[in-house]
């Protein structure tokens, strides 16, 4: 459910009716093996004649899966993380919509997002060391400027 649910954060759910369950809503459920996993309602549906909602992880680009009714624990309505409480409104539900629809997109850009800060760190490296270079550069220019200066002032008496 990365990036909004993070490793180690803990979930409050409550149990609700399935009417009130929409899409966009982060519920608790059981997988087939019993396993609990939290995802994002992406739809409902029907699964023979079984009020179910089809879910799908905020950081998958597809493997939805239908999930019945009677597999399901309750609707996620909060998150602790590091010591503070964060509710899960409308807003929320509204950004992480929005991340799914855009996620082949969103995805995309990442890339393009980390190429491009890649290419600003070796650039950085690179000017730094050019600073260090022109430095070094201008310590030996400077340091030859003395040595003729030296030469220049010496008292050369003619023969």
């Amino acid at each position: 459910m990365s990036p909004f649910i993070r490793n180690g954060d803990i979930l409050t759910a409550v149990s609700v009716p399935f009417d009130s369950l929409v899409t966009g809503d982060i519920i608790l459920y059981r997988r087939c093996d019993g396993i609990p996993v939290a995802h994002r309602i992406i739809d409902r549906s029907m699964i023979n004649s079984e009020s179910a909602v089809l879910v799908r992880g905020d950081a998958r680009l597809c493997a939805s899966e239908r999930v019945p009714l009677s597999r399901i624990d309750g609707k996620i309505i909060g998150i602790h993380r590091s010591g503070r409480n964060i509710p899960i409104g409308p807003t929320a539900r509204t950004m992480a919509l929005v991340w799914i629809n855009l996620q082949p997109l969103s995805n995309l850009s990442l890339q393009v997002v980390r190429f491009i800060l890649r290419s600003f760190r070796l650039l950085s490296r690179t000017l730094q060391e050019l600073r260090v270079i022109r430095q070094h550069a201008a310590n030996i220019i400077s340091r030859k400027k003395v040595q003729v200066k030296r030469r220049d002032t010496c008292n050369h008496i003619p023969a």
